[in-house]
């Protein structure tokens, strides 16, 4: 075993890493910064090209200056031997955590993806293409970097090839390597690194390789026509992101391609916004120092789709409360309580007959006048079922309030075969809150399911309308017969399926009328008449 030197030049060694037949890789301290560095020596003798290429290596480096490409320190020669000195990675070699890990996750995939394709575009703005970008030229520190290392094979537009690569020359690793690069290496340009990337995307969201084996025809067939297995076959939980950023990237017709990586970048940082990043540091750290690290957590996007996302819920809610407003009126409750008052209908049916929500109830409320009922519009009356805590064998329905203007009114509410009437007064905000019988302006209802039969069963309640007290005599009822008043009590029996026609009378009260349309299948009537007395309205 040849003995370790003590220092290369000015630099101290403290080991070897690696060692063959073009040269040797050693770790060494820095003299001044006292700090770690990588030697790359060439010892490779009568190889024009590959002498050349190292100094490239070199020219290129020293031009660069970025957070995610390993710095060069140094470029010197000693006797026949050339040296790069280098920045010391502490950590491992994507190459090397795939192989420990099988797979990794979306998002510490995406993180490293996004940090190299951030490096490699910095590359291609400097006119240079990197030309091997795979699993093992990425470095993770323990201080959750990521490094892009060797350009040994690059190639850069402002630096004279001198016949380094010649036309039909083959340079790279088989597997990873774009289908025109297999052709002619020498004119290849961003687009290959771009393939490139997405092969090693492919690799590390999977622990495959999209095209294994070395060089050979079947692989180079296989490359220049695309076929490669779907990556979910072996990982089904690809994100979309990451699936499309593959498959596009790895076009075999390069004008299919991404032409650049900001489109890249765009999408996965957008992407990365559903993590924390400082997580995913951690995590790639861990990985650099062959811990087993945690899961990321993955919180969703934000950015411009939480914005639409707010403004839909917004909208929303506006609608929401216009439409509340627009079937209540509550915004006159509001600002014009001394005109205004509100009204509820309560209604009970029984229940278990059948679900609740197949019960029909309806309610429309109409203007109070005796030979002329107008509907008043825009005011329609919601139903909701309340939850009565214990109470299994009926329903309750309570409608929203619904906001009038001071007035007589009449309620028609149908619930099932039902049909009742109600004649009810509305009273200001303001008095509603002082009168006892109408604070709540409630309306009750009771809802029943009796058989149908033909015969119309009539039930009349005649009470002051302001006071709510029953008015039990001295009260006249009649129904229209043949243009006719005939007393209710003398009439013969009235059917369903018709219009009725009913008069209330009393001397201490206004008359009220009240002309039905009763259907076929509403056999029972009922009329809470509220008559309104002769002295309020004199």
């Amino acid at each position: 075993m040849a003995k370790l030197p003590e220092s290369i030049g000015k630099y101290k060694v403290e080991a070897l890493i690696a060692k063959g037949g073009m040269g040797a890789v050693y770790k060494a301290i820095h003299p001044t910064l006292h700090r770690p560095v990588i030697i790359k020596k060439l010892t490779l003798r009568g190889r024009k090209d590959i002498n050349e290429r190292f100094k490239r290596e070199a020219r290129i480096l020293m031009d660069f200056r970025h957070d995610g490409v390993v710095d060069m320190y140094d470029h010197f020669k000693i006797g026949s031997s050339y040296y790069i000195v280098l920045e010391f990675v502490d950590g491992a070699s994507l190459e090397g955590v795939i192989k420990r890990q099988r797979y990794l996750d979306n998002g510490t995939s995406a993180y490293i993806l996004y940090y190299t394709a951030i490096a490699l575009h910095y590359a291609h703005e400097k006119k240079v293409v990197h030309r091997d970008i795979k699993p093992a030229n990425l470095l993770l520190s323990k201080s959750g970097e990521i490094k892009l290392v060797d350009f040994g094979i690059a190639v850069s537009d402002e630096d004279v090839d001198e016949g380094l690569t010649r036309e039909g020359m083959t340079l790279g690793t088989p597997s990873y390597m774009a289908p025109e690069q297999f052709q002619n290496t020498k004119n290849v340009d961003r687009r290959a690194d771009i393939y490139s990337l997405g092969v090693l995307a492919y690799e590390m969201l999977t622990g495959k390789k999209p095209f294994p084996g070395g060089f050979s025809s079947e692989l180079m067939n296989s490359i220049q026509k695309g076929k490669y297995l779907n990556p979910r076959k072996f990982n089904p939980g690809i994100h979309s992101v990451l699936l499309r950023f593959i498959k596009k990237s790895m076009k075999p017709n390069t004008d299919r391609r991404y032409t650049s990586l900001i489109p890249v970048i765009e999408e996965l940082k957008r992407f990365l916004k559903g993590y924390d990043k400082d997580e995913l540091s951690t995590i790639v750290a861990d990985l650099a120092a062959d811990k087993e690290p945690e899961k990321p957590k993955y919180k969703g996007k934000r950015g411009p789709f939480l914005k639409v996302l707010m403004l839909s819920a917004a909208v929303i809610i506006i609608s929401v409360i216009g439409i509340f407003d627009y079937l209540t009126g509550y915004h006159n409750l509001i600002f014009s309580g001394d005109r205004y008052g509100s009204v509820i209908f309560l209604a009970r049916t029984p229940g278990g007959s059948q679900p609740w929500y197949k019960v029909f109830i309806k309610a429309d409320i109409f203007y109070d006048d005796d030979n002329f009922i107008p509907n008043v519009p825009g005011k329609r009356v919601v139903f909701m079922k309340v939850r009565e805590v214990g109470v299994d064998d009926s329903y309750l329905f309570r409608s929203l309030p619904v906001s009038l203007p001071e007035g007589n009114y009449r309620a028609k509410v149908e619930i099932e075969d039902k049909l009742t009437w109600h004649s009810f007064a509305v009273l200001p905000g303001k008095l509603q809150k002082q009168n006892p019988q109408t604070s709540n302006g409630r309306i009750v209802v009771s809802g029943e399911f009796p058989e149908k039969p033909s015969i119309l069963s009539t039930e009349i309640e005649v009470t002051n309308i302001l006071s709510g007290d029953l008015v039990e005599t001295g009260v006249s009822i009649s129904i229209l017969y043949k243009e006719v008043w005939i007393d209710l009590a003398d009439s013969e029996d009235l059917f369903t399926g018709g219009v009725h026609k009913f008069r209330i009378r009393h001397e201490d009260y206004n008359t009220k009328i009240f002309s039905l349309r009763i259907r076929e299948n509403q056999d029972t009537l009922i009329i809470k008449a509220g008559l309104v007395p002769l002295t309020e309205t004199n």
